[in-house]
């Protein structure tokens, strides 16, 4: 093979392995992240990625998740037993254990039967001293209006309050008929006073299980974690790839025509 050959097909490789290099170097992080995440990925039952929950607050902060909305605690009483159910943006808790997600706005909580009985304008949540739901029953079979306030009447009986009646249950919630007798020594729920202590309280229980490990390991593969720049740069990573893959296979090809030249 002529020098001169040697020399342009030289020319050829040198500049080549140069920027598949620095492009590799470049994209090195990147890959390997997207590698391990996709690994976990494929076995999030296995590691339980779903029932784990990011419990840093910058990176809660990083998302921007912030508690909005007032928060409303009801005090009641159970063998001499005070526990605080609590409303925040439409999640209920009994003593800052969650009951459920998606209750709306409570009007109010009474205790029965060794019970907690909690009232939202249409639903009635059964909620047992260890904050277990028994049951969550709709009201909407029964009473045609909201449900304005809860309370318990001299006789023992549970009464719901809406703009229309007074409604009471004499088979153990299950059906709700109007009550005709006068609610004058009712007594009412009323919502306490929420101090700072127990605000930021009930928001750190509010905010434990808003991340879990799977939607953090998801958005760090696709870049989403990042914002929109990091889907950018993700989109980039993988033109880098690509571009490797060419010119590793292209400087390959070159070499080997250099060596049966010689």
């Amino acid at each position: 093979m002529s020098p001169e050959k040697r020399i342009q097909l030289m020319q050829q490789i040198v500049p080549l392995v140069n920027l598949h290099r620095r492009f590799g170097l470049a994209a090195f992080i990147i890959i390997i992240v997207i590698c391990v995440t996709g690994i976990l990925l494929n076995h999030t039952e296995e590691f339980a990625l779903k029932d784990r929950f990011i419990e840093s607050h910058w990176l809660k902060s990083w998302y921007g998740i912030e508690v909005e909305g007032e928060a409303s605690i009801y005090p009641v009483v159970i063998n001499q037993a005070q526990y605080h159910v609590a409303s925040l943006e439409e999640h209920l808790y009994v003593n800052n254990q969650l009951i459920s997600q998606n209750a709306g706005m409570i009007v109010g909580a009474v205790t029965a039967a060794d019970l907690i009985i909690v009232s939202t304008p249409t639903d009635l949540f059964l909620v047992t001293p260890q904050a277990e739901l028994i049951e969550k029953m709709s009201l909407s079979s029964f009473i045609a209006s909201d449900i304005e306030k809860i309370g318990v009447g001299a006789s023992g009986l549970v009464l719901l309050s809406s703009a229309e009646n007074v409604y009471t249950s004499r088979d153990d919630f299950l059906s709700w008929q109007p009550f005709d007798t006068q609610v004058d020594d009712a007594q009412w729920s009323e919502a306490a006073s929420v101090s700072t202590l127990e605000l930021e309280e009930l928001k750190s229980h509010h905010l434990a299980k808003s991340i879990d490990w799977e939607r953090l390991v998801l958005d760090l593969h696709s870049g989403r974690i990042f914002g929109q720049w990091g889907v950018w740069l993700y989109d980039i990573t993988a033109l880098v790839i690509i571009f490797l893959s060419i010119s590793g296979c292209w400087a390959w090809y070159k070499k080997r025509q250099l060596k049966k030249l010689k």
